[in-house]
C-alpha cells in the first residue's frame, strides 16, 4: 500500500524534474546555474512539484516508522493497517 503511493508519487517526480523542469530552468532567464550538483542538491530541479518532494519523504519516513511498529510484538497490526486504509 505504502509501497504503491511511493510509486504514484516519485514516477511523476522523477519524469518532470528530470525532463520538462530542467529544460524550462536552462532556457529560463531568471534562473542562474551554479553547477549541476548544486542544481540537484538545492532542490531546484523539483520546481514547482517541490510538494510531491515532500510527499515522498513523508511517505518513505512513515514507511519506516511502520516497519518499527510491526517488528514490535506489542501491537496490533490489523489496527495500524485499518488506519492506513
Amino acid at each position: 500500500m505504502l509501497r504503491d503511493r511511493l510509486n504514484r508519487v516519485m514516477i511523476p517526480l522523477i519524469f518532470t524534474g528530470g525532463t520538462i523542469n530542467s529544460v524550462f530552468n536552462y532556457y529560463s532567464f531568471n534562473e542562474h546555474y551554479s553547477g549541476v550538483y548544486n542544481y540537484i542538491l538545492k532542490g531546484d530541479w523539483m520546481g514547482h512539484l517541490w510538494f510531491i518532494g515532500n510527499l515522498a519523504i513523508y511517505y518513505l519516513c512513515f514507511y519506516f516508522l511502520l516497519t518499527l511498529c510491526c517488528k514490535s510484538k506489542n501491537v496490533n497490526n490489523s489496527k495500524i493497517y485499518y488506519f492506513l486504509s
